[in-house]
């Protein structure tokens, strides 16, 4: 295998985006400049990971949390078809939604990544594609800055795009949102003001989850001079 720790350190002004020259069925057609070039093809898929704990015919694939599209389609074929099933309850007996804790494990790319990064960074993250495979680009502090700014939108995107827009669709419908902010790609108590109800989580046989309740109690009083409430599992 390849030491990667030796190899020299990729000059982002060289870094040569070859999209544009290749075809749907993957095909690269580039006249090739004079030199040693090193060709690498990035993709992105779903990461397979389905919801749970959920009954078979409510499982399904995690959605895409940092798109509003896929948020849209998630509500649309998982909430809406109950709250048309409750019709006037809805709001008055069901009164809010709750989004457990993050489990949807590791969630690095969206379809309009690279331009929301652009519009949040201020750069083009193009030429630093290259680090998410182990390399350096530029020096070992650029890199680490990209990596900084990287994680900082996937934070940013889904806070707004899946717990804030979430918010705004149960607002729109009369009910209240309650949030546990916490194991996430996120800054929590950023997510946490999304919430009309910061929620922990306590499981009374393993003494597990104090701090996520300290988190939820220090949200609730920070932010909204209220109290978290708490989910006790034994």
């Amino acid at each position: 295998a390849e030491d990667q720790d030796k190899r020299p350190a990729v000059d982002p002004d060289k870094v040569i985006d070859l999209s544009a020259k290749m075809a749907a069925d993957g095909t690269l057609s580039w006249d090739v400049p004079e030199g040693a070039w090193t060709l690498l093809r990035l993709g992105h898929g779903s990461t397979g990971v389905v919801n749970q704990p959920a009954p078979k015919s409510g499982t399904g694939l995690e959605a895409d949390k940092m798109n509003r599209r896929a948020v849209d389609s998630h509500w649309k074929h998982g909430i809406q078809p109950i709250l048309n099933h409750l019709g006037p309850l809805a709001g008055e007996t069901l009164t809010n939604i709750v989004i457990d804790s993050y489990e949807a494990k590791h969630h690095a790319w969206t379809p309009d990544m690279r331009a929301e990064f652009k519009q949040r960074r201020g750069y083009d993250m193009g030429p630093f594609l290259v680090s998410l495979t182990g390399r350096c680009v530029g020096d070992i502090a650029r890199t680490e800055r990209f990596y900084d700014d990287f994680r900082r939108t996937i934070g940013d995107l889904v806070t707004e795009n899946y717990y804030g827009y979430m918010a705004e669709l149960c607002h729109n419908h009369g009910l209240k949102i309650a949030i546990e902010p916490y194991r996430g790609p996120f800054e929590s108590m950023t997510v946490a003001m999304q919430a009309d109800i910061p929620t922990g989580e306590f499981f009374s046989d393993l003494g597990y989850g104090v701090p996520f309740l300290k988190l939820c109690s220090s949200a609730a009083i920070f932010f909204f001079n209220d109290t978290a409430t708490t989910e006790i599992y034994t």
